[in-house]
């Protein structure tokens, strides 16, 4: 660029240019009003790529431009089939009418720059907004130069880093996001205006907005936020109580009341558990048989990305996501944390810690801990977790608020301190050492039953101080992210004999609860429904804006009758996977290989189009089912009576997902050097049954006789970052399942250690060897329904039936302990009692 010209900048929000023209200006930039009143200009002198030049900051808000049907046909409801939508309707981007005042802002600025550098957010819908920016500067002045910005934070340093490191808008992380766009709008249209017709044609009785409007809209990523809701809902319904019956056993030493839990957990018939229990209760003493104690750790949190933020902050603060972001988004804009929509949980090598310590240091509050980690030497490098989308880095503090910065945070949102205090500690979380206890366990026998007490003594609570309750000579720290608590032992020896408490417990299988926000969050996170900066907007709509769900009890949801109809009714005409998660992850999959340029964004469309085109047909061919399903919902009448009862779900279309992974999928490296074969050892997957996968330790040297088949009740595996102090291993942590794993060794369902050299999953190894586990049992969810009956049990899929109709009641006493109908409480998905496939912990 010449010397002295004059460049144009452009950034997404106006308190963005405000505050990057402030921190390059030195507060000396001078302001003028622009084409709107919320889009200002400022100017100011700078040196940009060694030539002075005078910068000229404006900004626009948001999207410049939206997607929208050329034809004024197509925008009018009742004048064309909804299927033209989604194939012969022309799609045009234009500059809405209440945006053109802000492009003729852009438009004015560009006339007199040759060049315009971009400040739009670096995520990939800042990319797409970039281009919008640049196509009105370029109508303005054709041949103007364009260069991007690539920034996290609003301070000084970021900035210059920002102007230092210009490069090329990114064409195809633009062309990914007009993709998803046009998608958007010809599936939202086309579905929402088939519903909403077919239903008002059919006088179904629908909810009136705040416009006075009956809209039923469809939303190619809130069907499938609806659908997880709606599952679960069906899951609850479903669900038939057992009664199940365990020994508990105690005893009293030292003024404490040790309780030690049974090896076999709980069992379902009432006759061998009151055997055994009588079986105790007579030989009435108990033997120690092994008292042991190793050192155990809590390891901080990662560095902060949106989900977990947006996780941490619902659970304690009980606020949505959706506020969680706006607030965020304050902080940011104010410049007091770092870009806050982010999925990177891990900081870059040349991250400045030293420099984000000392401006922390003088926090009236946080100041001792930051001193002890700057000072004291507590101070550890975060490793980080595996995720980096390569644009932003962790969200971590920026600078230090003063007394007057928070009042006027308050003044914003109440909730705001507590939002910025967060990050602030879990920053200084994720850079300190783990918390060490010692763990100590206690087994003893009573007439052949084990059992098991288990203590803990927290010697070093290291990160707790700052992320837990604080430290216990204070200051006291609220609310707390985190905490370990002690439970200590009395003395006991192996050998010696005491005399227990025992009582034969009866309780009953319980449903699982309604998802809360952050389930919700982490369901979306993992089937791929919307991105990190959409996915609490998606979450309010589905709550707030249409009204397919509501907020009940702490914090959770359920779906409200039209939800739950609209869903139910998908189901029933044959296109479940329109409010599963599997067609919108398949969508967001190829939007991300556009913006790889692994794929033609054309290619894209018309795949995409095609399959939603069948999935339209099929719909409209079955358009009574819609009406009549909902109708019966919305009108108050008897399911059953008027036919819509619930079809389940094939296996293959579990919200979960299914399918293994491939075999011999790579998980991880375990120990560097084999003893045996002096290769490398590592951890892999293969395919398993129940749904599940089966692991296996192995060496690049074929049939190595340190290989290891895990037992076949394990159901995930996790490497921790520490080793075995003996044989240079890493730990392992395992989750088994309880119904699967062998007598005596129940206490296992979740076991950290090393799998060369740890006694217990050697013996653990061996009995699982020696023994048969019964087959998975299969989910009543899943089975074929019954026919209706007239009982008043089934309500096809609302009531107490469930799906099943009166299947769905609570068995009799005489029915469980003849037999009659089986277990029925069970997951789908492994097997085990007393939880649904959707909260699944194996």
């Amino acid at each position: 660029m010449p010397p002295n010209a004059r460049v144009l900048n452009v950034a997404e929000k106006p308190s963005v240019a405000k505050e990057i023209s402030r921190v390059l200006s030195n507060g000396t930039a001078r302001v003028r009003e622009g084409a709107t009143a919320w889009n200002k200009v400022w100017e100011f002198e700078h040196v940009v790529r060694g030539r002075p030049v005078t910068m000229v900051f404006t900004s626009v808000t948001g999207h410049l431009s939206n997607f929208e049907f050329a034809e004024e046909r197509h925008r009018r409801w009742a004048s064309v089939d909804p299927r033209e939508l989604l194939v012969d309707a022309r799609v045009v981007k234009r500059v809405p009418e209440d945006k053109r005042k802000t492009a003729e802002n852009v438009k004015r600025e560009a006339r007199g720059c040759d060049t315009v550098i971009l400040w739009l957010d670096c995520d990939r819908e800042g990319e797409n907004i970039a281009f919008e920016v640049l196509e009105a500067c370029r109508q303005a002045k054709p041949g103007i130069t364009a260069l991007r910005a690539r920034f996290s934070a609003l301070g000084r340093g970021d900035a210059d880093r920002a102007l230092a490191n210009l490069v090329q808008p990114n064409e195809y992380e633009a062309k990914a996001v007009d993709m998803r766009m046009e998608l958007d709008l010809r599936l939202g249209a086309a579905f929402t205006r088939f519903n909403t017709l077919a239903l008002q044609r059919a006088g179904v009785g629908l909810p009136v907005d705040d416009k006075g409007k009956s809209i039923v809209s469809y939303g190619p990523c809130q069907f499938p936020t609806l659908g997880f809701i709606v599952q679960r809902k069906w899951d609850i319904d479903a669900h038939v109580s057992e009664d199940f019956w365990s020994i508990k056993c105690s005893h009293a030493r030292e003024g404490t009341n040790t309780k030690f839990e049974w090896s076999r957990g709980r069992l379902f018939d009432r006759g061998f558990a009151s055997a055994l229990h009588n079986m105790c209760a007579r030989a009435n003493v108990a033997t120690v048989i092994d008292v042991d104690g190793q050192e155990s750790r809590r390891w901080p949190p990662h560095p902060l990305n949106t989900i977990e933020m947006q996780k941490r902050l619902n659970r304690t603060l009980r606020i949505s996501p959706e506020q969680i972001m706006k607030i965020a988004e304050d902080l940011y804009n104010d410049g007091f944390i770092s870009y806050p929509r982010t999925e990177t949980d891990k900081f870059p090598a040349d991250f400045n810690y030293d420099g984000t310590l000392r401006d922390l240091h003088p926090h009236p509050q946080f100041g001792f801990y930051v001193d002890q980690l700057i000072n004291g030497g507590r101070f550890r490098q975060p490793p980080g977790g595996g995720k980096d989308d390569k644009a932003h880095p962790p969200i971590y503090p920026t600078k230090l608020a003063s007394e007057a910065q928070y009042q006027q945070m308050r003044a914003k949102n109440q909730h705001a301190p507590k939002v910025y205090e967060f990050v602030v500690r879990h920053f200084l979380a994720t850079c300190s050492h783990p918390a060490i206890a010692m763990k100590t366990h206690v087994d003893i026998v009573v007439a052949g039953e084990t059992f098991r007490a288990t203590g803990v003594m927290i010697r070093e609570r290291n990160y707790l101080d700052i992320y837990g309750p604080g430290p216990p000579e204070g200051p006291r720290l609220a609310p707390a992210y985190d905490n370990w608590g002690n439970s200590t032992l009395p003395l006991y020896t192996p050998g010696e004999q005491f005399v227990p408490a025992l009582s034969l417990h009866e309780g009953q299988t319980r449903p699982p609860d309604y998802l809360s926000e952050v389930d919700l969050l982490s369901l979306m996170e993992s089937h791929m429904i919307g991105t990190d900066a959409t996915q609490a907007q998606h979450i309010e709509k589905v709550v707030g804006e249409r009204g397919y769900a509501r907020k009940v009890g702490d914090n959770r949801l359920t779906p409200t009758q039209l939800g739950e109809a609209l869903v139910l009714a998908y189901d029933r005409m044959g296109v479940a996977d329109m409010w599963l998660p599997t067609k919108r992850a398949k969508m967001e999959a190829d939007v991300d290989a556009v913006a790889k340029n692994r794929l033609d964004p054309n290619a894209g469309l018309r795949a995409h189009l095609q399959t939603m085109l069948d999935a339209y047909d099929r719909v409209a061919a079955d358009g009574l089912t819609l009406t009549t399903t909902v109708g019966a919902f919305m009108n108050g009448q008897d399911n059953a009576a008027n036919g819509v009862g619930h079809r389940p779900m094939p296996p293959g279309n579990d919200i979960n997902g299914n399918g293994a992974d491939a075999f011999g999928d790579l998980i991880g490296v375990i120990r560097d050097t084999c003893p045996s074969c002096q290769g490398e050892s590592t951890l892999r997957s293969a395919p398993g049954v129940r749904n599940s996968k089966s692991f296996i330790a192995s060496c690049a040297v074929p049939h190595c006789m340190s290989r290891i088949a895990m037992p076949s009740c394990t159901r995930d595996i996790k490497i921790e970052q520490e080793g075995c102090g003996r044989c240079q291993g890493r730990l392992l942590t395992f989750k088994f399942s309880t119904l699967y794993l062998p007598v005596g060794y129940q206490h296992m369902q979740r076991w950290s250690g090393c799998i060369f050299c740890d006694a217990e999953f050697q013996n653990l190894l061996r009995a699982c060897q020696a023994e048969d586990h019964p087959p998975a049992r299969e989910s009543p969810a899943r089975r074929p329904n019954p026919p209706p009956v007239a009982d008043g049990y089934g309500r096809g899929g609302r009531g107490r039936g469930g799906r099943g109709g009166a299947a769905g009641r609570r068995r009799s006493r005489a029915e469980r302990d003849e037999g009659v109908g089986g277990q029925q409480g069970n997951c789908f998905k492994c097997g085990e009692a007393g939880h649904w496939s959707m909260n699944c912990p194996n």
